[in-house]
C-alpha cells in the first residue's frame, strides 16, 4: 500500500518547465492523462480485492462463494421502471419482494402503476392468469462495468496523449531552434540562414506546419469530447449531467437524501451506477441418486460501484475543465495570429519586419523573443537587412503607410518615411550618381 500511494503521488506530482507544446495543451497531455491513470490504479486495486457479498437462500445447500462468483461473472440487474417508485423500495430498482417482475399500468381500477408478479402459480393456474393477465414483465437492465471499467479508463489515458506525437511530428522545427538556441556553437547567423531562408525552409512547409498546428489543438478538444460523450454512453447517458445532479442532490438535508421513504429522488450514484443489484443462477447438481436444477434470484450489493461514483465524479470535474481548457486553447492559438496579422505587421516599431515574414517565421520570432532578447534584437537587425527594399518601393510605401518606420536601408539607417521623402529623393539621385 505504501508503495502505492508513492507511485500515486509520483504521477500526481506536475513540474513547472518549459515545454515544446502550449499550456492549453499540457494540461490534456499532463494533467488528463495522469489523472485518468490514478483512477485506474484506484479502480484496479478495488479491482483485485473487492469482494461481493450477497444474500443466500436457506433451502439450498450451496457455498456462498460460489454464487458471489457466479454472480460477479454473470453480472447484476435492475428494473429501470422502478425509479418512479423508488420511495417503495430500500434499494434502487429493485421491488421489496423480488418475485415482482412486473408491473401493471395504471388503468380505471388502478389509480397508479402496481408491481406485480409474472411467475406461474402452481397452486391455481386458473386464478393466476385472470389476476396476471394485465401483469407486463419488466425489463432487466445489466450492470457489469466494474468487470472492464479499470481498463478501459487506463487506455482513454493514452487517447489524451496522441495529440502529442502528431505535435512533435509537425514540430521539428521548433524543437530544433529550441535546441540550437542553446547550443553556444550556433550563431544568428546559422538561425536566420537555416530557419528564415526560403531555400532551405519553402513556404510551403512552414504553410503546412502552420495548419498543422491549428488542427492539432483542434484535435486535442475533440478528443475531450469524445472522452466525455463515450462515458456518458456507457454509462447510459447519466454522465453528461452528473456532476451538476451531484451538486443539486447535496444541498438537499440529509434525511430528504438517505431515507428511502422520503427521498425526492434516487442518489445520481445510484441511478447510474447502482450499489446494489439482483443476480438469477441456476443451480445444477448431479449426485449418484440425485439430478436437481434450482433456480434462484439474490439480492447482492457492489461496493465496487460506490468507489467508482465517487472516481466519475472527479473525472467528470477534470472533463469540464480540460474541454474548456482545450477550446480557449483553440481561440487562443487562433487571436495570436489575428493579432500578427492585423497588428503587429502594422505597428511602428522594430516589429515592422514581421510584415516581410510568412506566419510560421512569425512565430520563430515570438518563440526566441519569449527566450532571449539579446538574441531576437540582433535577428530582427538582420532580418531587415536581408530584406530591405529598394527605394522606389520604400516611397510607394511611404505614400501607403503616412509616416510608418521603414524597414533598415542598406547602409543601415532608419528613416520616418513622410517626414524624409526629401531624403530619399537625395539619396536616390546620389544613387543615380
Amino acid at each position: 500500500m505504501a508503495f502505492m500511494a508513492g507511485s500515486v503521488k509520483s504521477l500526481i506530482e506536475f513540474k513547472i518547465k518549459t515545454r515544446h507544446d502550449g499550456y492549453s495543451d499540457q494540461v490534456s497531455r499532463i494533467m488528463v492523462t495522469k489523472l485518468f491513470i490514478v483512477a485506474s490504479l484506484i479502480m484496479g486495486v478495488d479491482w483485485f480485492h473487492d469482494n461481493l457479498s450477497c444474500v443466500h437462500p436457506k433451502d439450498i445447500d450451496v457455498g456462498g462463494e460460489y454464487i458471489e462468483s457466479a454472480c460477479w461473472i454473470k453480472g447484476f440487474y435492475i428494473y429501470r421502471e422502478h425509479e418512479p417508485h423508488h420511495r417503495e423500495s430500500g434499494y434502487y430498482g429493485i421491488p421489496n419482494s423480488l418475485s415482482m417482475d412486473g408491473m401493471r399500468p395504471a388503468s380505471d381500477r388502478f389509480d397508479d402503476d402496481e408491481f406485480c408478479s409474472t411467475k406461474e402459480s402452481n397452486n391455481n393456474k386458473r386464478k393466476y392468469y385472470k389476476t396476471q393477465s394485465t401483469c407486463q414483465k419488466m425489463d432487466k437492465y445489466y450492470f457489469v462495468h466494474y468487470q472492464w471499467m479499470p481498463f478501459y479508463i487506463f487506455s482513454m489515458s493514452a487517447l489524451f496523449y496522441m495529440p502529442y506525437i502528431l505535435f512533435r511530428m509537425v514540430n521539428t522545427d521548433v524543437i530544433s531552434l529550441k535546441l540550437n538556441m542553446k547550443d553556444d556553437e550556433v550563431t544568428c547567423d546559422d538561425i536566420v540562414e537555416f530557419y528564415f531562408n526560403h531555400d532551405v525552409n519553402p513556404v510551403y512547409k512552414m504553410r503546412y506546419r502552420f495548419f498543422m498546428n491549428f488542427v492539432v489543438k483542434v484535435i486535442y478538444l475533440i478528443t475531450n469530447i469524445s472522452a466525455f460523450y463515450i462515458l456518458d454512453e456507457l454509462l447510459d447517458y447519466h454522465f453528461q449531467s452528473y456532476g451538476l445532479d451531484w451538486i443539486n442532490w447535496s444541498y438537499q438535508n440529509t434525511t430528504l437524501r438517505y431515507d428511502y421513504e422520503r427521498r425526492l429522488a434516487p442518489t445520481p450514484g445510484n441511478r447510474m451506477l447502482p450499489s446494489f443489484g439482483m443476480c438469477d443462477l441456476v443451480i445444477s447438481r448431479l449426485d449418484v441418486k440425485v439430478d436437481s436444477v434450482d433456480k434462484i434470484t439474490v439480492l447482492c450489493e457492489i461496493s465496487s460501484n460506490i468507489l467508482y461514483q465517487y472516481v466519475f465524479v472527479a473525472l467528470w470535474y477534470v472533463l469540464i475543465i480540460s474541454i474548456s481548457v482545450a477550446a480557449l486553447g483553440v481561440i487562443v492559438y487562433l487571436q495570436q495570429h489575428i493579432h500578427v496579422a492585423f497588428f503587429i505587421k502594422n505597428e511602428r516599431s522594430s516589429k515592422y519586419v514581421y510584415k516581410l515574414l510568412t506566419f510560421r517565421e512569425c512565430q520563430y520570432l515570438e518563440f526566441i523573443r519569449n527566450r532571449d532578447l539579446t538574441m531576437y534584437g540582433i535577428i530582427v537587425k538582420k532580418l531587415r537587412q536581408k530584406h530591405s527594399l529598394p527605394l522606389p518601393k520604400l516611397r510607394k510605401m511611404a505614400n501607403k503607410e503616412g509616416g510608418a518606420t521603414a524597414p533598415i536601408l542598406p547602409n543601415g539607417n532608419t528613416v520616418k518615411v513622410k517626414h524624409h521623402l526629401k531624403h530619399l529623393d537625395s539619396m536616390e539621385d546620389g544613387d543615380s550618381s
